[in-house]
């Protein structure tokens, strides 16, 4: 059911991530679990538990959160959450620490969109600001993650210079360093092998670049939504504009809020090469079959 693959799909998140920390203990609760929990109910203990073994707090952070990809299953799995949530607050169950829903316009936009109307205004969703946080991680925190996996693994890499090409990749972006290496260890490492080559980084990013991922779906998909990103895109990536970076003008502001774009030197690049290339591959494929 689209319950029981919407849970999966959490859960194996949330595990790939723990595994790249090196959380063995953790990992093995989700991954002995997965296969059973089929809806929000058993989800919501397998969370309970999780946490209980945790010895850190847990922030759940939801990106890309717009009305596009709104549906009662994302309703659904928001009022579960509200509703340990609530009972946190009592002291009757552990749960996140906190829940972030970024990358939303407006939090009203839950409200409107609500099909079952659960969702009302006297409620948690409604303490919402405007908050700026750095998500990127930085070459050093890279290489730290890289030294737990390859110590947890027995694996022999050189972490630090595989930190600097991660990055090079993808400016730090954490989804796409959990991928690539990830990558990696799955699908181009040896079983028997215990050392990661220089060459593996390379390969796992034109993997990555062929792959079908919900990601890039939601990146390309958020990219065509306003005709205007679309075209300043265009102009970076295909035409090689230089365009200057004005976070006041809305088509920029809407490009950061999506994630496309940063800042350097005062000039907007796309967010990172990986991104890049995969926008390239897109708007000349559009363009041959237009």
């Amino acid at each position: 059911s689209s319950t029981s693959d919407f849970c999966r799909e959490f859960i194996l998140t949330i595990r790939d991530r723990l595994k790249f920390n090196g959380d063995t203990e953790l990992v093995n609760l989700l991954e002995k679990e997965v296969d059973n929990i089929d809806d929000f109910l058993n989800l919501s203990y397998l969370i309970t538990n999780l946490i209980e073994k945790s010895e850190k707090r847990v922030v759940l952070i939801i990106d890309d959160v717009d009305k596009g990809y709104i549906n009662q299953l994302f309703f659904d799995f928001l009022e579960m959450l509200q509703a340990k949530f609530n009972l946190a607050q009592a002291e009757r169950v552990k749960t996140f620490h906190s829940i972030i829903l970024a990358g939303m316009h407006n939090i009203n936009d839950i409200m409107i969109n609500d099909p079952s109307n659960k969702i009302i205004y006297n409620s948690i969703w409604n303490i919402a600001s405007e908050f700026n946080i750095d998500f990127e991680l930085e070459i050093k925190e890279i290489a730290s993650m890289l030294r737990e996996y390859s110590a947890e693994r027995n694996i022999e890499l050189n972490a630090d210079k595989f930190a600097e090409k991660l990055y090079y990749y993808t400016s730090g972006h954490p989804f796409l360093v959990s991928k690539l290496a990830e990558v990696i260890d799955n699908e181009i490492i040896e079983d028997n092998e215990n050392r990661w080559q220089e060459k593996y980084l390379d390969q796992a990013v034109e993997l990555i670049l062929k792959k079908k991922l919900l990601h890039f779906d939601i990146l390309i998909k958020n990219m065509g939504k306003v005709s205007e990103l679309e075209e300043m895109c265009e102009k970076i990536v295909i035409d090689g504009r230089i365009i200057n970076y004005a976070i006041v003008n809305s088509v920029i502001k809407q490009g950061k809020t999506y994630g496309l774009f940063r800042k350097q030197n005062g000039i907007i690049k796309i967010h990172n090469k990986i991104y890049k290339q995969r926008i390239h591959n897109y708007l000349v494929c559009r363009k041959a079959y237009s």
